[in-house]
């Protein structure tokens, strides 16, 4: 993140007081990072916000801020034997419809001459 004063356009070093940063993530962060260069990193307090995937810090200056998270990967829910069901039946639905229609639609392109 970089900081820009107005109306001069100079970068802004350090804040006189220090504001406020939220990051969220795609899966819940359990720390935010921070590097003045990309480099070296340290862990900053910070505390979540929102549902669980969000981070609320002090911010102190311009750098690199990273949510970042140390539990393990979330597994997708596996599709319930319903759901299954369901969408074989629906497909089973749609190419019944799709084969009654066939012959009729057929004969009609043919009686116009297509």
């Amino acid at each position: 993140m970089t900081l820009t004063a107005l109306p001069s356009g100079a970068a802004v070093d350090t804040l006189a007081r220090p504001g406020n940063i939220a990051l969220t993530a795609a899966a819940p962060a359990s720390a935010l990072l921070y590097s003045s260069d990309g480099a070296s990193w340290t862990e900053t307090t910070a505390r979540p916000f929102a549902a669980d995937h969000g981070l609320f810090a002090e911010l102190d200056g311009p750098g690199y801020y990273l949510a970042v998270s140390r539990n393990a990967p979330r597994r997708a829910p596996a599709v319930s034997v319903t759901t299954r069901v369901l969408l074989a039946v629906a497909v089973a639905v749609l190419a019944s419809v799709a084969v009654a229609f066939a012959g009729p639609i057929r004969r009609a392109v043919r009686r116009r001459g297509g």
